[in-house]
């Protein structure tokens, strides 16, 4: 149930920046609240490493040792970034750098960010872990180009261009892992937890050219 409540927090402080005014109250809460996250994060780590119980919610989440280790990390820098942006957007509206609505913005997008970061390590279906990647290269792209200056949309449109290749090739590489085990009729399916179980049987020869196209695309 933790990662439901680490996802639900994510969201509401998403929707909680647009509601709120005040730079330094809502960087406050952003911060608490991530806090709180990091600690569930590492009730999940607890529960999976030490434990020795992966997460398994009906087939569309699924958390192992790995993505245990990812969402505490993931936390850990939430954290650090939270607390780094109460200043550093304080400074900004203050000085008049920013409007009070793109520092609403800024904080929407920071959780919209956090949340694709968190659903790519919990999804068990390489598919949907593909349109998380996805997500955190649009909301990272806003934010790359947050102040709306010459140098900063050219560097969102670069970012936006570098990921994209990348996300064609990682795509490709999804794709022929699904035809891979289809070929062989062993499943029809992109969960991890399944494709584990054929793993034996499918070709050697694809998988590896779609490891290959996802190494590099991702």
């Amino acid at each position: 149930m933790e990662i439901f409540f680490m996802l639900g927090i994510v969201v509401a402080m998403a929707l909680a920046a647009l509601v709120t005014d005040d730079a330094k109250r809502l960087g406050t809460i952003n911060s608490f609240a991530h806090i709180v996250i990091s600690g569930l994060a590492v009730k999940v780590v607890y529960h999976v490493i030490c434990i020795g119980e992966g997460v398994h919610i009906g087939k569309i989440f699924y958390i192992d040792g790995l993505s245990a280790f990812f969402i505490f990390a993931i936390s850990i820098l939430n954290v650090a970034s939270s607390l780094y942006s109460i200043e550093y957007i304080h400074r900004e509206l203050s000085e008049g750098l920013i409007s009070v609505k793109k520092m609403k913005t800024y904080y929407a997008l920071f959780n919209l960010f956090a949340l694709s970061m968190f659903l790519v390590v919990m999804f068990n279906n390489m598919g949907l872990v593909w349109v998380a990647i996805e997500m955190t290269t649009l909301a990272s792209a806003f934010l790359v180009g947050f102040h709306n200056d010459k140098a900063s949309i050219e560097a969102a449109w670069k970012y936006i261009i570098i990921c994209s290749v990348g996300i064609v090739l990682a795509l490709f590489g999804t794709i022929l892992f699904y035809y891979a085990a289809a070929f062989q009729g062993c499943a029809r399916t992109l969960n991890w937890t399944d494709m584990v179980k054929v793993a034996s049987k499918l070709n050697p020869q694809i998988v590896k050219t779609a490891f290959l196209f996802i190494l590099v695309g991702y």
